[in-house]
């Protein structure tokens, strides 16, 4: 039996040093009300005091007992005079990856959203040496790679991604990673620290909980330091880790394109298939994405570099909602978008007639239906010294273009910009504008004295990815008159003078 008075110290000891180097004045508290975050919060009012704690307690709504817990934590809070914030969320049902891994996630978001809302750089979570101890051993027998096996790690910050930013800087402590489940209680009865216990987490169906209820009792009998030695394990793990990521930013380095974050596929064909794996799975969570399963990381490879892929093939792989996509040597993670609006053909029976705008001037239009918006911009945004022709935005380079195909040439260079329609404000007063999708057959051409083309063909002089060329085909009184990302025309309208309007469109996804 440990000695209260010696095992309960360890608590505080073990928070002081992590605290020390907060920079605001206030930090975050995991508070679920259960052993472990219990003992974190006290602990943590002894050594900061309690006006610098605040307790965030994360109601998931899965449980009857969920709102007795949410009072138990604000009681408790009261008591040590901590401010308490209780954060209600949903949890999807139907996301593949089981009821566990979906309230985890959740958790971690609302906790992410609460500290950027509440000005704290640092949150602290309640796992111990207990908790460590099954994760490796859960990821051990999951197969997993070198990140599983570091398991959680005492601190780590959030870093932006390309993808999925988070709404500001947060570093993540876990300061009792080293203390048992039996040194927390021992606190806990010494300082009279009171707690709920979940009764889900004596549900054997749950893989943790079986493990350490039928399988620990029996390690620990026979290795009774094995806490000790599979922290050892998780820190291996981790150092070699360190050690992959830092090989996959050099290498990162020689594939990354200059213009955002996608890779180069030719400098990807000229590594070692090892280094490729590295390579994709660091950049694929470096996009804010969850790393690839080792069936999903050998599709991403086939597809990309292996053997028989001819130069010039596209490929799709879809993962966590998006969808690995190669166009013209250039390997992109683009976001899956919901289905375009689905329209009859003009001639077809009981033709489906579309929401539009009867244009007045306004700066933006969302049309129904699609992920983004059209853009009219009077204040000179893209070239104007092409009334009714292209103009380019969404690059801050220029370009000494004097002709509409020298100026698709120039936008097909760069793919940071777009190509926008400069049209008099007049052309557009007044006429009913409609957001249609891509249906097959249309042409439309880029210029008074240019051929008609098929929009295919457009696409591909544009040097438009395959992904973007789902965007909403812009209508004028039924005419094709814009084109997002290759540009428009209006022929009755080449006369007009007076001010013009920008016009281009911004996909969410973009």
């Amino acid at each position: 039996m440990p000695d209260l008075a010696d095992e309960s110290e360890a608590c505080a000891d073990a928070v002081a040093p992590t605290l020390s180097g907060a920079v605001h004045p206030r930090v975050g508290i995991a508070f679920s009300g259960g052993l472990d975050s219990s003992v974190l919060l006290d602990a943590s009012v002894q050594v900061l005091g309690a006006s610098r704690c605040v307790a965030f307690h994360v109601h998931h709504g899965l449980q009857a007992v969920a709102d007795d817990w949410v009072a138990h934590c604000a009681a408790a809070c009261a008591t040590l005079g901590v401010a308490f914030i209780a954060l209600r969320v949903a949890v999807p049902s139907d996301g593949g990856e089981g009821i566990e891994a979906a309230a985890r996630q959740a958790r971690y978001r609302a906790l992410r959203a609460a500290a950027a809302a509440n000005d704290i750089d640092t949150m602290l979570l309640g796992h111990h040496a207990d908790d460590q101890a099954e994760t490796v051993l859960l990821q051990l027998l999951r197969g997993a790679g070198l990140p599983g096996l570091a398991a959680m790690p005492m601190m780590r910050d959030d870093v932006p991604t390309s993808i999925d930013k988070p709404l500001a800087a947060l570093r993540w402590y876990r300061p009792l990673l080293c203390v048992t489940r039996e040194t927390l209680a021992a606190y806990a009865s010494r300082r009279g620290v009171r707690w709920v216990d979940d009764a889900s987490n004596d549900d054997n169906r749950f893989t943790r909980n079986a493990l350490r209820h039928d399988v620990m009792p029996v390690i620990a009998a026979h290795f009774p330091a094995y806490r000790t030695t599979l922290a050892r394990v998780a820190r291996h793990a981790a150092a070699s880790q360190q050690l992959m990521t830092v090989l996959a930013e050099d290498d990162w380095a020689q594939c990354r394109l200059p213009d955002d974050d996608g890779l180069s596929l030719s400098a990807l064909r000229t590594m070692s298939l090892p280094r490729i794996e590295n390579l994709l799975r660091h950049w694929t969570r470096c996009q804010g994405l969850p790393a690839p399963s080792a069936a999903r990381l050998a599709e991403m490879v086939a597809q990309t570099v292996g053997k028989g892929v001819v130069p010039g093939q596209r490929a799709c792989i879809a993962h966590a909602g998006h969808c690995l996509q190669i166009y013209r040597g250039r390997v992109h993670w683009v976001a899956m978008r919901p289905n375009a609006p689905r329209v009859l053909r003009a001639d077809s029976p009981g033709k489906i007639v579309m929401d539009g705008l009867r244009y007045a001037g306004e700066s933006r239009w969302s049309p129904p239906g699609w992920p983004g918006c059209f853009y009219f911009s009077r204040e000179g945004t893209g070239d104007v010294s092409h009334p009714n022709g292209l103009a380019r935005v969404g690059s801050a380079a220029s370009t000494d273009a004097s002709t509409d195909e020298d100026m698709t040439k120039a936008i097909a260079s760069d793919p940071v910009a777009r190509l926008a329609w400069v049209v008099p404000l007049a052309a557009l007063m007044g006429r009913h504008l409609a957001a249609r999708p891509r249906m097959g057959g249309e042409r439309m051409r880029l210029g008074a004295r240019r051929p008609q083309r098929t929009l295919k063909q457009l696409y591909q002089g544009a040097g438009v990815p395959v992904w973007q060329r789902d965007a909403p085909l812009l209508y004028v009184d039924g005419q094709l008159c814009f084109v997002p990302y290759v540009g428009g025309y209006l022929p009755e309208v080449v006369e007009l003078d007076g001010p013009t309007v920008t016009v281009w469109w911004a996909d969410t996804a973009d």
